[in-house]
């Protein structure tokens, strides 16, 4: 993951991403609909359409082009997804809100990828299903002495409509 927005960088990951395809940069770019010198351009004429473009021909999101995730591991997340269906067939009615399908994904997911990282991970796909059939009832009974909530709950991001400004032009002597 990285701090910013590099264009060295951007540039290093389309490369090494097209030699790890086994694909040219012309092909790359002939595919992706955009000029053969296209790479070579400026980044502040890079806009977030092309973007997805490009990193549609590469097979990555957009995030992934743009150098801010890391690719997830298909059948961790496949086995987290499987875990979230279950856990949210076992939690109360209330309980079964998207968000808390997709809060129960991502702690299922961490937990693997901790484990793998930490080379802790059964290698036998039964006992990973055992392992994380466990910590679904786990996560379950964490949810059992939960009250049901009395009113909707807040928004966790509350949306706020923010008001386009145009850029003040300072000119040297005046104000």
């Amino acid at each position: 993951m990285t701090d910013g927005w590099s264009e060295d960088a951007f540039r290093q990951r389309v490369l090494d991403r097209a030699e790890e395809l086994g694909i040219t940069l012309p092909q790359l770019f002939s595919e992706a609909g955009l000029s053969h010198d296209w790479l070579r351009h400026n980044a502040t004429t890079r806009k977030i359409d092309t973007l997805e473009k490009l990193a549609k021909q590469l097979n990555w999101s957009l995030s992934e082009i743009m150098g801010y995730s890391m690719r997830i591991d298909s059948d961790l997340s496949a086995l987290a997804f499987s875990a979230a269906r279950r856990m949210m067939g076992k939690l109360p009615a209330w309980a079964r809100t998207d968000e808390n399908r997709v809060a129960a994904h991502a702690t299922v997911y961490d937990l693997l990828i901790g484990l793998k990282e930490d080379r802790k991970l059964p290698e036998a796909r039964e006992k990973r299903e055992d392992l994380v059939a466990q910590y679904v009832q786990i996560l379950v009974r964490a949810w059992e002495d939960r009250p049901a909530p009395t009113q909707k709950p807040e928004p966790v991001v509350k949306k706020r409509r923010l008001k386009a400004t145009r850029p003040r032009l300072l000119v040297p002597g005046g104000g």
